[in-house]
């Protein structure tokens, strides 16, 4: 009776293992052929934009204009605005000032407009005299660089791993250089690139 017992103790431990091992082989080899589970498809990790500006919001945003270097762009009311230089232009958000004000350290802008007045003018171009797409591409290095269009002009959009871009522009002899911090996941900094406009 105790043999029984045992036997009977050990052929229900071994079958149980043996189910447990046969339904895990099942569970993988369905995933891997695709049997019985449908296959997942991947999911494309976008990040997300911080906030949406409501149409009231960007109705209260304040207009710059520079009528030397031909440009104007719309920022929110509370952020601020530095000129620079007659050809350089530099906005922060509150938060950010507040660390500028606080910190030694120089800190990031969340957005910078540059002016370059000719393509000789551009870093390391006066000797190789390249037209701006071969520039942008030769700053690029291994970051993507797209094609897209700044209020009706060509232009070209470095993303670089921060994540930060920088978008270059020309209309006439004129240069323009957009630095944005977030790379346009802040929906407040795309909203300024997108409201640059030339006078």
């Amino acid at each position: 009776m105790k043999l029984f017992k045992n036997g009977f103790n050990f052929i229900t431990i071994a079958s149980i293992v043996l189910i447990v091992i046969g339904v895990a082989v099942l569970v993988f080899i369905s995933n891997k052929v695709g049997l019985f589970l449908p296959k997942r498809k991947p999911v494309a990790i976008v990040p997300p934009i911080n906030q949406v500006i409501s149409a009231e919001e960007y109705a209260k945003w304040k207009n710059y204009t520079n009528s030397e270097m031909k440009y104007s762009l719309k920022y929110p009311e509370d952020w601020v605005l530095e000129e620079n230089s007659t050809s350089q232009l530099s906005l922060y958000s509150q938060s950010r000032f507040k660390i500028k004000s606080e910190s030694e350290v120089p800190i990031q802008t969340n957005i910078t407009v540059k002016i370059f007045s000719s393509l000789a003018d551009l870093p390391n171009n006066l000797e190789k005299n390249l037209d701006l797409e071969n520039w942008v591409k030769e700053q690029a290095g291994s970051s993507p660089v797209s094609k897209i269009m700044v209020d009706g002009s060509v232009g070209y959009e470095i993303i670089l791993p921060y994540p930060t871009r920088v978008i270059y522009s020309q209309k006439d002899n004129l240069i323009y250089s957009i630095f944005d911090s977030s790379a346009g996941q802040s929906a407040a900094q795309k909203q300024i690139v997108d409201s640059f406009k030339f006078e």
